[in-house]
């Protein structure tokens, strides 16, 4: 009977936490009734900061308040950034946008998010913002303005261009992409102090013989807004003046000033958590799985070009892959000898993950093969 006491206050302390957030709100969306000028009403928002730095925690964050709010009644504003991470689109080829080798010897996260758009790079000197809203007010013109106006404080002038991106004395400082269902969220990065050079490598991949109709990121100039003011401008100080502008825009997109951000909840700190969320391990789980990771590529195939060590010969081979799996793997022009060695080899690839480790498995047994041959002559 004690046991099962311990496991209903566990239950309730997790719906407790959960109904912290969503609490606070009905109480000032009550209050917002009774607020009123004679020209409109003060709607009263929020903004959360996330505590975690994990992508996937975040990511799963995102997804569950978009999951679980309609943002009819109230406009949201998650502010978060991440340890070193490579984030790809919805719909894009991972092995055409990011060079998987390189991420895998520096530990730098691989992850897919449920936006379209291009690729992106993540680290702690890059702040991610995500607007919630309903779908009919969704605005990416407005949220674009509220960084802009954000930044004057800083007395740094950004330009939106026509692709919405922003961008800085000629280069792009912001990415940008968006969620459209029954209710819509528009997220974007903007890079303040990023390691640009760590960017450069990661996301620039041999795509030498990919064959696929993924959607493909667009090379942009790229630059820090440190690089324009490093004095007083941080990721920090970036947070807080987004979001304080978030809170004090009104309905038209107006800086209302003081008179608005004072009746707004201000800055709501959270932990991307089971215990505060339940529900977004699940979520998480999701995003870190190979299936949404690697297996949500859209079909593709892979031809390369081998030597044959021992006679100089060009080998062809292609590679089909479908949910991130080998489907096919053959000879497209080959000798008969070598044909028949690699079968086995070729037959070991279908169905596996597809991986381009399998391409130093055909030079390796290509090697070990010439090596063979001579030593029989």
């Amino acid at each position: 009977m004690g046991h099962c006491r311990c496991i209903h206050k566990a239950l309730l302390t997790r719906v407790l936490r959960t109904r912290r957030v969503f609490e606070l709100e009905r109480t000032y969306l009550l209050n917002w009734r009774a607020l009123s000028t004679d020209s409109e009403k003060i709607r009263v928002k929020a903004v959360y900061v996330s505590q975690s730095e994990d992508i996937f925690e975040n990511l799963a964050l995102e997804d569950w308040f978009y999951r679980n709010d309609n943002f009819l009644s109230q406009p949201k504003l998650l502010l978060w950034r991440n340890k070193s991470a490579l984030v790809i689109g919805r719909h894009q080829n991972l092995w055409m946008e990011v060079d998987v080798t390189e991420a895998e010897r520096l530990k730098v996260a691989v992850a897919r998010r449920n936006s379209g758009g291009g690729t992106v790079y993540h680290d702690r000197g890059n702040l991610n913002c995500t607007f919630f809203t309903s779908r009919e007010e969704y605005n990416r013109r407005l949220n674009l303005t509220i960084i802009q106006r954000a930044l004057q404080r800083f007395g740094i002038s950004v330009h939106i261009n026509s692709k919405d991106d922003l961008t800085l004395n000629g280069a792009k400082i912001s990415g940008t992409a968006s969620k459209l269902g029954k209710s819509a969220y528009h997220h974007c990065t903007l890079l303040v102090d990023s390691d640009l050079q760590k960017l450069s490598v990661l996301l620039n991949p041999n795509t030498t013989g990919i064959e696929s109709n993924a959607t493909k990121s667009t090379k942009s100039l790229v630059t820090n807004i440190k690089m324009e003011r490093t004095d007083d401008v941080s990721v920090e100080s970036a947070l807080f003046a987004i979001g304080q502008e978030f809170l004090q825009t009104n309905s038209n997109g107006e800086d209302g000033g003081e008179k608005i951000f004072s009746k707004q909840r201000g800055f709501q700190f959270v932990n991307p958590t089971e215990d505060w969320f339940p529900g977004l391990g699940v979520i998480k789980d999701g995003f870190q799985s190979w299936a949404w990771i690697g297996g949500k590529t859209p079909d593709f195939s892979l031809k390369r070009a081998f030597c044959c060590p021992l006679s100089g010969q060009r080998l062809d081979m292609e590679f089909k892959v479908s949910k991130g799996h080998i489907t096919s793997a053959s000879l497209i022009h080959h000798s008969s000898l070598i044909q028949h060695s690699l079968l086995p080899l070729l037959s070991s690839f279908q169905g596996r993950q597809f991986s381009l480790q399998i391409l130093n498995l055909v030079e390796d047994f290509l090697s070990r093969e010439s090596k063979r041959q001579t030593g029989s002559t």
